[in-house]
């Protein structure tokens, strides 16, 4: 039912934050010596974009964008512990408090609590005179207040009671400044402490405490928005030479802004510095001007006042706004904007005049009759669907509003869910801008937004970005048979496939052409089929292939339809092979030779070929495992659900990998409820299909975040060496362990002739931006298609022998050339390419699942993964996802 007045008060209590796992405390893989730039690598200096903070004293270096911080020898700063509570009184009488400084909410609400601290920190300083008095002071917005100097009153305490809310029930806010006893004080010799060779032994309170105090700049200007305290974003008048789109259907404009990320790496000199990389980021936002939802609904084409939910332009506009925090905006929440009580769009339900609730007298009422009789508000569109909120309350309850009576919350970034695919394509080609455009624009903006420690410049500075020296590894050969430099190593045999069109649509010399192709390959191919989709009934065209023993369905479809993701979800439940191109493509094969060799490729590896062999010997020479994990992002609706890919070397040739994707529950571990038992299956595949016992095992992780370093070495590297162990107790095989990731800011840069460029592939940096505990390095995969190339870190987690850093990046470096369906090197080693390809095509896969993905509350995991992976499919061994 709609929000009556304080049951749905959204300030309520703050529980405290879950208790924390105690890993951490073992040491990752020891740190050994970078690549000596043996075996034909070039070696170069590459631009970055991190800049050192270090001593004054220190020899000062020039990179591209990776900025040092400098700091004073005598650099040292206090720690104070802020405690902000908001007190409001009970409707009953009495006073509750809320604990603002200890916020664990998420995302808006969590950024909205930092504004409401900063509110209160800001008035606490204009009525204090001795807190003004203490020197340059920098506050993160939550429970910590760092300084310069130690205050002379260091415990503080102060009542606010004007200006803080307009909510009419509040009291005061109460501010309380405590000098942090034991730890509270940080200097320079703190670096060394930020970092440590087991991840939960470092201290990070340099880092925090710098990030604050460079956050200064832009915290004090109104035309800058900090999101996640680690994205500041200029919100009105750039000057910067970049083109920003708006989007006029909901209102949606574009804003760029700066990351900013405090690390600690290695540096030149054998001494731990501080370091500050900066990158540019443009990101989509909503009105920002906290638009009646009204309003923002009528920008979109084809709406009206009618509208059901059922619609089509109803569910356009749901799916821009899902998950959308909005503002109540009527009877005592009016004018109170984000003071008020907020809530977030779960969907969108029948008309006010028809969709009704039961009250809390058990009686079943409208919403049209409610805000009439309990509001004295008559609904200006009763016909119009309602909005079905969820509170943010624990009780997470349900009530259904009038668009009228709502406000969208300001500051909302458009979250990949919401956007569409010409927003996303839009955006992307906003964020791509040449190398050395974006050197331009990240030093110009770093200015705008004021990251260039105007505050205290006689404490630390920022330097000028740094250069670096990487290497350039040789691309391996590709090796086709060596009979014919066109024929596959192994070509496979067609003979029974079909091609699909749908309803009408033709091109009937696309089999003719893939034929001749294929016969140009090696590959031994009977002419195919032709069935067409009629009345939308794909299904019928996947039983009659089961029934007639088809090897291939080839579907060519214009690109306007929208079958593609079916057609996956049914070549998993019919257990027959699929490839799609589209209609458009297929008529110009004849003139585009790549294209149809690109084609062919697939087609080979999806029957269980080889295209060509790599000429490096890593997986020929020894009895090598490779695997590789990775994460759709995504979860399948509200479930929580998620797909995880994984990939590897399991089948008759070394080069052949195939993957599959497994579903689990979020987690903070999640791979940790895979890895067992595919490691297991996949050393049984492996050893069955080319009687391999593996001697050696490698394993990627994709997208690892440095917080997950530790599980990843404590977590899932114990359930590798169990699952040897299951197999036989005296099984050992050496087992190396990477964590690897683009979630990171660092880019780098070539030149050539006067000019900033991207990096060749297999370029490699492993010294002086890495870290100086952990064995890491940077790699360029591919070239950039467009905009500037960023490149995969990998750490090395775990080695049961000494890490040999030119094995694992000359491994790495060949794995990216080992797609067999491009000839081009890819971004990411083929094992993690394929995983992440099988996590996402699980995802898709779980919107055409019809069973229910609980019972009784829990995941039915054995079930759901039985019925709808390929874990007992006849596909399971190829390499369908190709």
């Amino acid at each position: 039912m709609p929000p009556t007045g304080d049951e749905h008060d959204d300030s309520g209590p703050v529980s405290e934050r879950s208790p924390r796992h105690h890993i951490g405390f073992q040491p990752l893989a020891k740190k050994e010596s970078p690549h000596s730039g043996r075996g034909g690598a070039r070696m170069i200096n590459v631009g970055t974009n991190c800049r050192r903070i270090g001593l004054f004293s220190l020899i000062e270096f020039y990179i591209k964008l990776l900025r040092i911080l400098v700091l004073s020898p005598k650099f040292t700063v206090y720690q104070y512990a802020v405690t902000i509570n908001y007190v409001f009184s009970r409707p009953g009488g009495g006073e509750v408090t809320i604990p603002i400084s200890k916020s664990n909410r998420m995302d808006k609400e969590h950024e909205k609590d930092k504004n409401r601290c900063r509110s209160v920190y800001t008035k606490a300083m204009s009525s204090y005179v001795n807190l003004r008095k203490g020197g340059t002071l920098f506050y993160d917005g939550q429970g910590i207040l760092w300084s310069l100097s130690e205050l002379e009153n260091e415990n503080i305490s102060l009542i606010i009671t004007e200006g803080i809310s307009k909510r009419p029930n509040f009291i005061r806010a109460e501010f309380k400044l405590n000098k942090i006893l034991g730890s509270g004080e940080l200097s320079s010799d703190d670096v060394w402490k930020s970092v440590h060779q087991c991840p939960g032994e470092a201290d990070k309170s340099i880092h925090q405490a710098i990030s604050t105090m460079i956050a200064e700049g832009p915290n004090s200007r109104s035309s800058v928005l900090e999101i996640n305290n680690t994205t500041h974003y200029l919100m009105k008048g750039n000057n910067l030479p970049i083109h920003l789109e708006k989007f006029p259907e909901g209102e949606i404009s574009s804003a760029v802004g700066v990351t900013k990320s405090i690390k600690t790496l290695e540096g030149f000199d054998g001494n731990p510095s501080l370091f500050m990389t900066n990158d540019i980021k443009v990101s989509l936002f909503h009105p920002n001007l906290c638009w009646p939802l009204i309003k923002v609904f009528s920008t979109f084409n084809g709406f009206h006042c009618r509208l059901s939910a059922e619609n089509s332009v109803a569910r356009r506009i749901f799916e821009h706004h899902k998950n959308c925090y909005v503002v109540l905006d009527y009877g005592e929440f009016k004018h109170l904007g984000v003071d008020g009580s907020v809530m977030k769009i779960k969907g969108f339900a029948a008309s006010a005049r028809n969709q009704e609730f039961q009250q809390d007298s058990g009686l079943m009422i409208s919403v049209y009759d409610y805000f009439r009789s309990r509001h004295n508000i008559e609904i200006q569109y009763p016909d119009l669907f309602t909005v079905a909120a969820v509170s943010l309350n624990a009780d997470r309850r349900v009530s259904y509003f009038p668009p009228e009576v709502l406000r969208l919350a300001p500051d909302q970034k458009v979250s990949k869910e919401r956007m569409t695919k010409e927003e996303e394509s839009r955006l992307i080609r906003m964020n791509a801008l040449k190398p050395e455009q974006r050197m331009d624009i990240v030093d110009r903006i770093v200015e705008q937004v004021g990251l260039t420690n105007e505050v205290n410049p006689d404490v630390f500075r920022i330097e000028q970005p740094m250069i670096v020296p990487a290497i350039v590894l040789p691309a391996p050969h590709l090796n086709y048979s060596s009979n014919n430099s066109r024929h596959f190593v192994e070509p496979k045999k067609l003979t029974n496939w079909e091609i699909v069109f749908l309803n009408d649509e033709t091109c009937w010399d696309v089999g003719d052409i893939l034929m001749n192709e294929m016969f140009e390959c090696g590959m031994q191919v009977e002419p195919p089929s032709f069935s067409h989709i009629r009345n939308k009934d794909v299904h019928s065209i996947f039983t009659n292939a089961m029934r007639t023993g088809k090897q291939l369905l080839f579907f060519v479809l214009s690109k306007q339809t929208a079958y593609h993701e079916f057609i996956k979800a049914c070549e998993q439940r019919y257990d027959i092979l699929t490839q799609e191109i589209n209609l458009e493509k297929a008529r110009t094969l004849a003139r585009q030779a790549r294209t149809r060799r690109n084609i062919v490729n697939k087609t080979n590896m999806k029957l269980g070929g080889l295209n060509y062999n790599i000429g490096s010997n890593f997986l020929n020479e020894e009895n090598i495992l490779v695997l590789g994990f990775s994460l759709s992002h995504t979860a399948y609706g509200e479930s929580e659900v998620v797909s995880v890919g994984y990939a590897g070397n399991i089948l008759d040739r070394a080069h052949k990998f195939c993957g599959g994707f497994y579903y689990t529950k979020r987690t903070k571990d999640i791979f940790g409820d895979v890895i067992y038992d595919v490691l297991k299956d996949s050393l049984k595949t492996a050893r069955k299909n080319r009687a391999m016992k593996a001697e050696k095992v490698v394993i990627y992780f994709n997208g690892i975040a440095e917080s997950q370093l530790a599980t990843v070495n404590e977590v899932y590297t114990k359930k590798c060496l169990e699952c040897f162990a299951s197999l036989k107790a005296s099984y050992n095989p050496e087992l190396i362990v990477m964590a690897a990731t683009k979630m990171h800011s660092t880019r780098l840069f070539d030149s050539f002739q006067g000019r900033v460029c991207n990096l060749m592939p297999g370029t490699i940096v492993d010294t002086a931006i890495v870290s100086p505990v952990y064995n890491e390095f940077y790699h360029v995969g591919a070239n950039a298609i467009q905009g500037t190339t960023k490149p995969t870190k990998y750490t090395v987690i775990h080695s049961s022998k000494r890490v040999d850093m030119e094995y694992l990046e000359e491994l790495t470096n060949s794995l990216c050339f080992d797609h067999q369906i491009i000839e081009s090197s890819i971004s990411l080693p083929v094992p993690l390419f394929i995983a992440s390809d099988c996590s996402e095509r699980g995802t898709a896969d779980l919107k055409y699942c019809d069973e229910s993905l609980f019972e009784n509350g829990e995941f039915q995991k054995d079930k759901i993964n039985d019925m709808f992976t390929y874990k007992y499919k006849k596909l399971k061994e190829t390499r369908f996802n190709a």
